[in-house]
């Protein structure tokens, strides 16, 4: 469970915009040994970084770049990641580092008077999937110890090379998977940018077809090909793309949401909650 006293949220500004972007931390503790092993890997103690979606044109702006900017890093060669999500990261990963720290997590967490632990979760849906899954590689490059991670219908991120790298190199053997893409039925999202404009796939993924949070599928690629399999198995002209203002069905109710409802948490509520949220505005991240 969430360790009291430990959750820190992060908002900065995007130029007039304020809270243009947004995370939270926390510091997570496992109550039993259940979620110890595989499939969960879940250690004793580690800290959850989670990324809020889509809610204003500035994090629309910064989701549309199809333009890649070079990693300059030699252990990542040949890496390239959008360019709108560095510029998002650069502009919240300071403060998520600082909340890091409050929270009881820090980079390689030994010795005397050191935090808690170096172990880091991130997740995100949409947007927050994006810059969830190019966290990951930043944090793993500063030191944490990166677990087994989440990007729930995220975008395509960064080319091939940064692909394998995040996938192959950043869980050096402690277990068989560095981070899922969680995808549901037709949904374009996880389907974009697309591969012509230089962008490589998610290696795992956990698909949905249905409601049924117990029926998925599970999409595990030795490589960038894979048209059978998840969210890749249908054509582009089947794809559910989002409206300019209004997220795509597909995109937000899926079974593992609360409520099944990954858009609108909570406020309003009722049964016509979604089209009064629009009208009236409200926390709709996408």
């Amino acid at each position: 469970g969430v360790v009291p006293n430990t959750v820190h949220s992060v908002s900065v500004p995007v130029g007039l915009t304020p809270g243009a972007l947004f995370a939270y931390t926390a510091l997570v503790r496992r109550t039993g040994s259940a979620f110890a092993k595989g499939p969960f890997f879940m250690p004793a103690e580690a800290c959850v970084v989670a990324f809020r979606g889509k809610v204003n044109d500035v994090n629309q702006t910064l989701s549309i770049p199809i333009q890649t900017v070079p990693l300059n890093d030699h252990k990542c060669k040949g890496c390239r990641v959008s360019s709108g999500l560095v510029d998002a990261w650069t502009s919240l990963g300071p403060g998520v580092l600082d909340a890091l720290d409050s929270a009881g997590c820090a980079r390689s967490a030994t010795g005397a008077g050191a935090a808690r632990t170096d172990k880091v979760f991130v997740a995100g849906h949409g947007l927050g999937g994006s810059l969830a899954t190019v966290a990951a590689y930043y944090l793993h490059r500063g030191g944490y110890n990166v677990q087994l991670s989440w990007s729930f219908e995220g975008s395509r991120v960064g080319n091939s090379a940064f692909m394998d790298f995040l996938h192959s190199e950043m869980a050096d053997g402690t277990r068989p998977v560095t981070l899922w893409q969680v995808t549901h039925a037709n949904d374009a999202g996880p389907r974009d940018p697309e591969k012509g404009a230089g962008f490589g796939d998610y290696r795992n993924q956990v698909h949905f077809d249905t409601f049924n949070v117990s029926v998925h599928q599970l999409c595990i690629k030795a490589g960038d090909e894979d048209s059978h399999c998840g969210n890749a198995k249908y054509s582009r002209s089947d794809l559910e793309y989002q409206a300019s203002d209004v997220p795509s069905t597909s995109f937000c109710f899926t079974p593992y949401a609360p409520e099944g409802n990954m858009c609108i948490l909570g406020n309003p509520d009722g049964l016509f909650k979604r089209p009064t949220q629009c009208y009236v505005g409200g926390p709709m991240a996408w």
